[in-house]
């Protein structure tokens, strides 16, 4: 079986939410050691007032009084986790004859190994099943593992462990599967001693996190839970991309260089693969937030990392101001310049947008002039290999679109015929031209950026009705991606970057439909729908209580839903989608065009 078709059956074998894992794991005998398992899932309400008690307990109130409905119903296990920034989790668990008192001699096990600032969640004990004691992939998932000794010695895995403790990982290509040493080193650990006569469970709980507000967040592998899509206003998608903003600005070096990839949960910083194009993306991001917020921090951070990329600009031609050409190189594919150029455009352009300065400009004309001379007679931009570079060319789907964004971008502060010419001659190039991939043709989401810009300025019809047919096939496709995902499986769960370019897209089609007279609310739908799964995906308040250093992550967003590495344009394309929806449901109801 696929690995990832392995990791979706995996995942779903029960839930951590409700009494689905009860059900599915029930047609084996239950382990003593689990306790009395649930015929019916606990209420939030229930799991938050557990979770008050933990905490008073922890808190070294040993008098707190419990929940009445834990004072009774047999014997129960728990888990209680403290999270405290700057060092690893604790985690303490008791089985006791009640919910009530097992969770009060879990929190007075975790009080002596945690400070009283840390963040709290509670594993519930609903269900198990007998396996081998070699657990293999299906044991894994939903579920835990736990194996009981006749000593009561216990090693355990919990369901949200899986990502809090980096438990998985990705294959050669790129989908997730269970990292078997560090799993089997993490229940080994805690058993601490023979496995002799003891007995291996699949374990299925219901978990609770201390939200930053103080409510109750129901957790479901490690992660909380969407947003009802009802709920994404005008004042959250606000405060979403100030903390995505506030992040690249932190990840920013004095020298204006990214922190490119960051993992919140060990707090350390990768940057031995740095992608310029995305450097470029991430600086855009910061002047559109500054756009839209005005904060100084914002336009500072990317004044800086726009003098890193201008820093990093080549030049070819002639100095002469009207000769030289000016690109983002590339050491390994011919074709990236093109696509890097096209973006570090759309920086410069809207670095003069926000400020109104014009101090760029002749660099971004030398920019200009190498994309239009690359720029075959028929409107194929051809791949740059200067003396001496690497001859290959591979193809990439957005460097087209990007180059064609950089020339709209370069043309709405530089009224210069020659950019729009450009860029018109390269759509119908695009238009006319088949994919070599069939199915890229309603994927090409730069390609829709661009087209909904020319389309405007241009008013022909054939660049709107391209532009149409991609918001249609985004809007199918999406259809199909949302009905397969599943909170309880996190490889079903649509990533980051893909379904935010997807809600942008949807977005700028909505904003030309509404110039054209036409019916956005379908495409706007859709662009929220799809939000969810980003707004998921960042590190707010609550998200951040996993990481070692919860300031510096929040506004992080993980690329990979089973994973809490950060990536630049992870942020990048989560925040442009987030103001995307929020500009067009502006001008919708400002009766925009």
């Amino acid at each position: 079986m696929h690995v990832a078709a392995r990791f979706a059956l995996l995942l779903g074998a029960a839930s951590a939410l409700g009494c689905h894992g009860a059900a599915r794991l029930a047609h084996a005998p239950p382990d003593p050691a689990l306790g009395t398992l649930e015929a019916k899932g606990t209420s939030l309400p229930e799991l938050g007032d557990d979770l008050a008690y933990a905490r008073a307990v922890f808190a070294g109130d040993d008098g707190a009084a419990p929940p009445a409905h834990a004072r009774s119903g047999g014997p129960r296990r728990v888990f209680l986790t403290a999270f405290s920034a700057a060092s690893a989790p604790r985690v303490s668990t008791a089985l006791a004859p009640t919910l009530a008192e097992a969770i009060a001699r879990s929190a007075q096990a975790l009080r002596a190994q945690a400070k009283t600032s840390a963040r709290l969640t509670l594993d519930v004990v609903t269900a198990g099943a007998a396996v081998s004691s070699s657990p293999s992939l299906d044991d894994l998932g939903a579920s835990g593992f736990a194996m009981a000794c006749p000593d009561a010695r216990l090693g355990f895995v919990l369901p949200g462990e899986l990502v809090t403790r980096a438990l998985v990982t990705d294959d050669d290509d790129g989908d997730p599967e269970v990292d078997r040493a560090r799993f089997d080193a993490l229940w080994t650990q805690r058993l601490a001693g023979s496995r002799d006569g003891c007995r291996a469970s699949r374990v299925s709980t219901r978990a609770v996190l201390e939200g930053a507000r103080g409510d109750a967040v129901p957790l479901a592998r490690g992660r909380g839970p969407l947003l009802d899509a009802r709920a994404i206003d005008a004042a959250t998608l606000r405060a979403r991309v100030r903390l995505g903003a506030d992040y690249l600005a932190r990840a920013l070096g004095d020298d204006g260089r990214f922190v490119y990839l960051y993992d919140p949960r060990t707090d350390a910083s990768v940057d031995d693969d740095y992608n310029v194009i995305r450097h470029a993306g991430a600086t855009d991001a910061l002047f559109e937030a500054y756009d839209e917020l005005r904060a100084p921090a914002h336009l500072a951070a990317g004044e800086r990392a726009l003098g890193w990329l201008d820093a990093h600009l080549a030049t070819a031609g002639d100095a002469g101001a009207d000769e030289q050409l000016a690109y983002l190189p590339s050491e390994t594919n011919a074709l990236s310049p093109i696509g890097g150029t096209g973006l570090a455009l759309v920086a410069f352009a809207k670095h003069a947008a926000v400020t109104g300065s014009t101090r760029h400009l002749a660099r971004m004309r030398a920019m200009g002039r190498f994309l239009v001379g690359q720029l075959s007679p028929e409107g194929q931009f051809r791949p740059y290999l200067p003396g001496g570079a690497p001859r290959k060319s591979s193809w990439v789907l957005y460097y087209h679109g990007e180059a064609m964004l950089g020339l709209a971008r370069l043309y709405a502060v530089d009224r210069d015929a020659r950019w729009l010419d450009a860029l018109a001659r390269a759509a119908r190039w695009r238009l006319r031209t088949p994919y070599e991939h069939p199915r890229d043709r309603g994927r090409d989401y730069w390609l829709a950026l661009s087209l909904a810009e020319l389309a405007r300025v241009t008013g022909d019809t054939a660049f709107a009705a391209r532009a149409a047919t991609i918001a249609d096939a985004s809007m199918r496709e999406w259809e199909q991606d949302e009905a397969a995902a599943d909170e309880r499986d996190l490889s079903s769960m649509p990533r980051a970057s893909p379904t935010a370019t997807l809600s942008e897209a949807l977005a700028a089609w909505a904003g030309l439909a509404r110039h054209l007279g036409l019916d956005d609310r379908r495409a706007l739908d859709h662009a929220r729908r799809a939000l969810r799964f980003v707004l998921f995906a960042q590190l707010d308040d609550d998200g951040v209580y996993a990481a070692r250093a919860p300031a510096k992550a929040l506004g992080g967003v993980h690329g990979d839903p089973w994973s809490d590495v950060v990536r630049i344009d992870d942020v990048q394309h989560a925040m442009m989608a987030m103001l995307g929806l929020l500009r067009a449901e502006r001008a919708g109801a400002a009766g925009g065009g």
